[in-house]
């Protein structure tokens, strides 16, 4: 069965004192740009296994502390 995944958000990483970082997120060594889908195939009542991972760009003026982000994963089948 074809599978749409969808990664909601801006990639932004908010921080301290309103600080915030972009960050790109990677969907089985792809980048997965904001507001995309990628598509996956099924295999009936098998789990669907994604492998995430997210980067931090240099270049970017970060002040020290904790930094946070929601995501919002939607299926479409």
């Amino acid at each position: 069965i074809p599978v749409a995944v969808y990664l909601d958000g801006d990639r932004t990483l908010a921080g301290p004192a309103g600080a915030r970082v972009a960050y790109t997120v990677q969907a089985n060594g792809q980048v997965w740009p904001a507001g995309t889908s990628i598509a996956v195939l099924g295999q009936g009542a098998q789990p669907i296994r994604l492998q995430l991972s997210g980067n931090v760009p240099a270049g970017q003026n970060v002040m020290p502390g904790d930094y946070a982000d929601a995501a919002v994963v939607r299926v479409v089948y």
